[in-house]
């Protein structure tokens, strides 16, 4: 499911991007930053204090359901 939303967003970039010849680019960039950030702690995210809400899509294409719950879990009260 994900690759297939990687390619239907790079034909989407193509066509709607002032730089259509740096997608490639762009998902070396963002690949980086969703192995590397954010690298919050469960103890961190138990500090959180403010009223959280978690939310996830039916059909999400990016975020694995056990990551939304893992993090619902780790926040008290959300």
């Amino acid at each position: 499911t994900f690759a297939a939303y990687i390619d239907r967003s790079g034909r989407d970039y193509k066509k709607m991007s002032k730089t259509p010849d740096q997608y490639d680019a762009f998902v070396a960039q963002i690949s980086h930053m969703w192995e590397t950030e954010p690298a919050w702690t469960k103890e961190q995210l138990a500090e959180i204090t403010t009223p959280t809400a978690i939310v996830a899509g039916d059909h999400d294409e990016a975020i694995k359901r056990e990551h939304t719950e893992y993090i619902a879990s780790a926040i008290p009260g959300a």
